[in-house]
C-alpha cells in the first residue's frame, strides 16, 4: 500500500511541474532551450544594401561677406542664386530598417556675384570704393548619412567635409589698380543636411536632399599701390553655400 500510495504522489507531483511549465509558455518537458526566440526586429520590404551611383541637378544660394578687417569696417555682403549639376557615388549598409551610407560627390556650379565694397559711416556719393566679383565654379564633397525606411522610402540625415574653388577679385573704381585684390583657392568646411530617397525599382530610386555648407574663413591681401609706394590691407572672407537638389540613384 504504501509503494502505491508513493507511485501515485510521484505522478501527481509530476504532472503538477508540467502543468506549471506549461502555464509559463514552456514546452512539456519545461527545457529553457525549447522556448520560442523573442520577436525579431522588423526588415524593410526593400533591399537598400549595396553601391549605387546617381546624377542630381538643382540650385545654389552662395553667400560671402567680405570684410577689411580693422579698418574704418569696410565690409560688404552678397548672395547669388545658381545653377548645380552634378554626379555621386556611395554605398549603403542596411541592419532592420536602419540605413547607413558613404558617399562622394562632385558638382559644377555657376554661381558669381558682382559686389561693390563701400566705407561704413562715410557717404562718398560716388558709388562704392571697389567693383568686385566673387564666384564659385565647383563644389564636392565626402558625406555619411544615416536614417530609417520605411520599406521603398528612405528619411535620412547627412553630414561630412566639403570643398569647393572660391574666387573673389576687385580693384578700385577710381583708378583700377591703386587696390586690388585677387584670391582663388580650393577651400574647405563642413557640411549638413536631410533628405528623402524613393525606390521606384529595384535599381532606381528619387533623392531629394537640402545641405548646407559653411567654408573656412579665408584671409588675403588688399594690395595697395600708390605712385610706386606699396602695401597691403588683409581681407577676410567668409562664404556660405545652400543646396537643394534632385535627381536619380542607381544600384549595382
Amino acid at each position: 500500500m504504501m509503494t502505491f500510495i508513493r507511485g501515485l504522489g510521484a505522478v501527481v507531483f509530476g504532472a503538477a511541474i508540467s502543468s506549471s511549465a506549461f502555464a509559463d509558455g514552456l514546452p512539456r518537458g519545461g527545457s529553457i532551450k525549447d522556448v520560442p526566440a523573442g520577436p525579431t526586429c522588423g526588415t524593410s520590404a526593400y533591399n537598400w544594401n549595396g553601391a549605387f551611383a546617381g546624377v542630381q541637378l538643382g540650385t545654389a544660394n552662395y553667400r560671402s561677406n567680405v570684410a577689411i578687417e580693422d579698418v574704418l569696417g569696410i565690409t560688404s555682403q552678397r548672395e547669388e542664386t545658381g545653377f548645380t549639376i552634378g554626379g555621386v557615388v556611395g554605398y549603403n549598409w542596411q541592419k532592420c530598417n536602419t540605413v547607413f551610407g558613404i558617399e562622394a560627390e562632385f558638382n559644377w556650379t555657376d554661381v558669381e556675384r558682382g559686389w561693390g565694397l563701400n566705407l561704413a559711416g562715410v557717404g562718398l556719393g560716388a558709388g562704392p570704393l571697389f567693383t568686385a566679383r566673387s564666384s564659385m565654379d565647383w563644389y564636392g564633397a565626402l558625406k555619411m548619412r544615416s536614417g530609417f525606411a520605411f520599406d521603398n522610402l528612405l528619411l535620412y540625415l547627412t553630414g561630412g567635409i566639403a570643398f569647393a574653388n572660391i574666387e573673389h577679385r576687385g580693384a578700385d573704381t577710381v583708378t583700377g589698380n591703386a587696390f586690388t585684390f585677387n584670391n582663388s583657392d580650393t577651400r574647405w568646411g563642413w557640411v549638413v543636411g536631410a533628405g528623402t530617397e524613393y525606390a521606384l525599382t529595384s535599381r532606381i530610386s528619387w533623392r531629394s536632399e537640402a545641405t548646407y555648407t559653411r567654408f573656412e574663413d579665408q584671409n588675403f591681401n588688399l594690395n595697395i599701390n600708390l605712385g610706386g609706394a606699396t602695401g597691403a590691407l588683409r581681407l577676410n572672407a567668409q562664404d556660405e553655400l545652400w543646396l537643394l537638389r534632385t535627381g536619380l540613384n542607381f544600384k549595382f
